[in-house]
């Protein structure tokens, strides 16, 4: 299995203190997978991963999916607020093309109107097939320019993974895509935590790199 994720440079810092912790992660719980960064012509590496793939920048999603349509074999692909706390390469001992967490949070409100919209948050996601990547690429390449960048890809992938085309495996959302409930969630039961949202901070607080 490799573990791949976006980032390119922008004007808040952050995203790269993010991706370091993400990666001190993935290290600690999985030692020896292949860490892959996807980004711009521009953009600096983070230090520590073993490829950094280079595309002409363009918006959020379509360079993000064009990166994950252009890679072969099994991958983990992550959001930068990710944290990884067990290992979870046993997942590719299903058979599926594509493998992502539901929604179905016990300790949130749940979302009825957003959740149809876009069924599972694809800042972990396990995939077998680029095709799929592909058709996500082709399909924001017509559409309208805001619907490019951030969330672009996901609902996309909503649409594109309710159509059957893929073999879809559903994996429980409390165990690999867990969103802490507030800065004392210390999230021990999840396999993999997503500090997804407004909670980027407490994923600062509680898992500052070392120096």
């Amino acid at each position: 299995m490799n573990v791949g994720f976006y980032l390119v440079q922008g004007p808040d810092p952050a995203g790269y203190v993010l991706a370091d912790i993400m990666l001190r992660s993935v290290r600690s719980a999985m030692p020896g997978v292949e860490v892959t960064q996807f980004t711009d012509l521009k953009s600096p590496a983070v230090y520590g991963v073993n490829h950094v793939l280079r595309k002409p920048k363009q918006p959020l999603a379509v360079l993000r999916s064009l990166h994950q349509a252009c890679v072969e074999g099994e991958w983990l692909f992550l959001d930068t607020d990710v944290v990884v706390q067990r290992d979870v390469r046993a997942v590719f001992q299903e058979p599926f093309d594509i493998a992502v967490a539901d929604r179905r949070w016990q300790h949130l409100e749940a979302t009825p109107e957003f959740t149809a919209q876009m069924p599972w948050n694809i800042g972990v996601i396990f995939s077998r097939a680029p095709t799929f990547w592909r058709a996500i690429h082709e399909a924001l390449l017509r559409a309208p320019e805001q619907a490019q960048d951030f969330m672009g890809d996901q609902r996309a992938a909503g649409v594109l993974l309710q159509s059957g085309h893929w073999a879809l495996l559903e994996l429980p959302g409390m165990d690999f895509n867990y969103p802490p409930s507030g800065p004392e969630d210390r999230a021990e039961q999840a396999s993999i935590v997503h500090f997804k949202g407004n909670r980027k901070d407490w994923m600062l607080q509680r898992l500052r790199p070392c120096a």
